[in-house]
């Protein structure tokens, strides 16, 4: 399965069946949310294939991820978790790029811009720009000045764009509301009400047994890959941890 050709293209079927027989009429934003998850789907295979991440050719990653997307609809519309999921994917695609490049302002300048893109739906993305300097500190060794203010002009694109956007609207209290609004329910109690716990209880069971999988296979078998690919391949452990 990991290596077949046809799992790839099964994963995708499935997924636009799934999304057909979900009981909704068809509409644009229920064809946007679905062409949003296959973006990510393809920005994570377009990663794995240019950065030579796997040591044998693989869309599993992917596959799943289309899977677990069309098995859980709830979750991924067109709204944050599908959005924060393609901007997490392009951000840390772009920050692998930058591998022992210490002159790569514009691939961290785009990365920690799918980030500040991402933190407008939430918030838990804007701390993990520091994550991302670690990285580019001490698993890409591409640390610098430059990249370090690329990546700060990055973060603050998205938000400096929205405050000239309800500037000429007439209204910049709108952004600061919203982003103090996202802060308190990802940090109160009631941000858990419009999905019950219950319901999602198994969701972050099955992401957490994934994850700590993956860990531990990586971990066991980290030293058959150079040094490069291992480096790239911490950064995925790093983010899941800090997720």
């Amino acid at each position: 399965m990991a290596e077949s050709r046809l799992t790839l293209p099964l994963s995708v079927a499935l997924f636009v069946a799934a999304r057909l027989f979900q009981g909704q009429e068809v509409s644009l934003s229920a064809a946007a949310s679905a062409a949003l998850c296959l973006g990510t789907a393809a920005v994570m295979m377009e990663s794995n294939a240019g950065l030579q991440i796997l040591r044998v050719r693989s869309h599993l990653g992917e596959s799943l991820w289309l899977l677990l997307a069309s098995a859980m609809p709830f979750l991924y519309g067109l709204e944050a978790p599908a959005v924060c999921a393609f901007c997490l994917a392009a951000a840390m695609g772009l920050l692998q790029c930058c591998y022992q490049n210490r002159d790569s302002m514009p691939l961290v300048y785009h990365s920690f811009l799918f980030l500040g893109a991402g933190s407008l739906f939430a918030p838990v993305m804007l701390p993990m720009g520091l994550l991302f300097y670690v990285c580019l500190a001490t698993l890409m060794r591409a640390f610098s000045w430059k990249n370090l203010w690329a990546g700060v002009l990055g973060v603050l694109t998205p938000y400096w764009c929205w405050v000239a956007w309800e500037a000429c609207a007439g209204d910049v209290t709108r952004v600061y509301g919203h982003v103090l609004a996202l802060w308190a329910r990802t940090f109160g109690l009631e941000g858990l009400s419009p999905v019950p716990g219950v319901r999602l209880l198994p969701v972050w069971c099955l992401l957490g047994f994934l994850t700590l999988v993956g860990v531990i296979h990586y971990m066991r078998k980290r030293y058959d890959d150079k040094i490069r690919t291992r480096m790239l391949l911490y950064v995925y452990v790093y983010v899941s941890v800090f997720l």
